[in-house]
């Protein structure tokens, strides 16, 4: 799978979590959404729009219902995935 591919990936599954266990979270949902799409086009660009989310705290969630682990695990992956594309 290609860099993008994974940062799609990622994004989506991040999404789909935050959907389901956080529906409050509509504004950040959003935002997730605008990166990957931007990502399509220019990927660094998608990957810098997620790191600024965690830079003004965005991603700093209380504990899932379902687990903070796996939560944990979305959020770092997408993060790990952006560093690595502007080389961070």
């Amino acid at each position: 799978m290609s860099v993008r591919g994974e940062f799609t990936r990622s994004a989506n599954l991040l999404l789909d979590f935050l959907e389901e266990n956080h529906p409050e979270s509509a504004e950040l949902r959003k935002a997730i959404g605008e990166a990957r799409d931007l990502a399509k086009e220019n990927i660094s660009g998608g990957a810098e729009e997620i790191l600024a989310l965690e830079a003004n705290g965005a991603l700093s969630l209380s504990a899932a219902p379902s687990g903070s682990a796996e939560q944990e695990e979305r959020i770092s992956h997408l993060l790990a995935i952006s560093r690595v594309i502007l080389g961070k």
